[in-house]
Formats: structure tokens, sequence, C-alpha cells
């Protein structure tokens, strides 16, 4: 089960496909067991940026703001790594003064 949402959140992550991701993310908050929602979170944010995909990582980057404040604490020093999975620098630039700069980690 918890295989098919990371597949099916990487097609989407891929296609650049938001809707797919917000019925996605409503479905694991409905189910009747507890899905770690932080770890296809995290998984889907660094394929999104290993493929570079600006607008996906910004929708993500707007779904973690609506995270619980432990889930936020516990993802926060992960948006590093994000920035080394880009290969081109203007996209890590963008990334560093978007994102990280958001997370108040700068300088890297």
């Amino acid at each position: 089960m918890y295989k098919k949402y990371i597949n099916l959140g990487k097609n989407a992550v891929e296609n650049e496909d938001h809707e797919t991701l917000q019925e996605l993310y409503i479905e694991l908050h409905n189910t009747d067991y507890r899905i770690n929602t932080a770890d296809i979170f995290l998984k889907l944010f660094y394929h999104a940026c290993k493929l570079e995909r600006k607008g996906t990582i910004l929708y993500l980057y707007n779904y973690y703001k609506t995270m619980s404040i432990c889930d936020k604490i516990a993802l926060r020093q992960s948006f590093v790594y994000g920035k080394y999975l880009m290969k081109t620098i203007e996209l890590k630039e963008w990334y560093s003064k978007t994102i990280l700069v958001n997370q108040h980690i700068q300088n890297l």
C-alpha cells in the first residue's frame, strides 16, 4: 500500500500533476490507519529536486508549510540535500533564494 502511494506520487511529480498530488495527500489523511506522510513527502520532494521540477518543488514546499510542527521540525534539515540533487546552477541559485532562505539556511 505504501509503495503504491510513492509510485503514484512519483508519476505525478514527473508529469507536474499537482491535482493528483493533492488527491494523494487527501487520500493519505482519510485512511483507516496512520501512514507516515512526512516520509512520503520527503521521497516526492527529493524526486522533484532530482528531476528539477520547479513548479512541483514549490507546490510541495507549500504543502510542507501546512504540516504539523513535529513534521516540520523533522523535515527542516532535509531541504539542504534537495539542492545537491539538482544539476543546473541556475536552479540551485533559485532554490537557495526561494526555499533555503525561507528555512533560514543560508551560505550553503
